[in-house]
């Protein structure tokens, strides 16, 4: 099992390795943003993408200049899926490439220490799925 990084080298704040995100837009729901973005980040494609959990950012204080988000409260919400089919992507604003890590890899990666308890449960929930599926067919 392997888990899939957009590389965002192309970006001002140089962020590095990190998990594919990005908005909602207007009319649609955040579902529909993670298919988007793991597409437009990692060519990926998949049709289950499933609710992992959320981080509400309450920001105390005065909004900050050039602030694009909902002030003072807004989430990140999170999603994990198995990937059915990997395009090629091409380096952009955003993006310089993608790859694949596996968990021994993705370990050293600062989003993955910074936020253990989502990678987790997004392997858990993988690895518990896996299981699922493999006692399906040998059901058959």
């Amino acid at each position: 099992m392997r888990s899939c990084l957009s590389g965002e080298q192309n970006c001002s704040d140089r962020r590095g390795w990190d998990i594919p995100g990005g908005h909602v837009e207007i009319g649609g729901t955040p579902a529909q943003a993670a298919l988007r973005e793991l597409y437009e980040e990692t060519g990926a494609r998949t049709n289950s993408p499933a609710f992992l959990g959320y981080i509400l950012i309450r920001l105390l204080g005065e909004k900050p200049d050039n602030y694009k988000y909902p002030y003072p409260v807004s989430y990140m919400v999170f999603y994990w899926a198995r990937i059915n089919h990997l395009e090629d992507i091409a380096s952009n604003d955003e993006i310089r490439t993608r790859e694949l890590f596996s968990p021994e890899q993705v370990n050293e990666i600062s989003w993955i220490k910074e936020n253990r308890l989502f990678y987790e449960e997004a392997l858990r929930r993988a690895f518990v799925t896996n299981l699922d599926m493999l006692s399906i067919h040998d059901a058959e």
